[in-house]
């Protein structure tokens, strides 16, 4: 009896372990994915300045 609760405990803590190891994937995707929209931002704002001061001298 003894051994199967042993083995029940030990299954629990891989399960938890495993379950935290997605968790912490899935949040480092989700990072990757805000930084890489800001950054696409960001250069869209770049080239929309770059754009406008392109026109601007373009103008007489």
């Amino acid at each position: 009896m003894r051994w199967l609760r042993i083995g029940t405990v030990l299954v629990i803590v891989l399960i938890v372990a495993m379950l935290a190891v997605a968790w912490r994937s899935t949040t480092r995707e989700n990072s990757a994915d805000a930084i890489k929209a800001r950054a696409e931002a960001q250069m869209q704002r770049i080239e929309a300045e770059a754009q406008r001061l392109e026109n601007q001298a373009a103008a007489p």
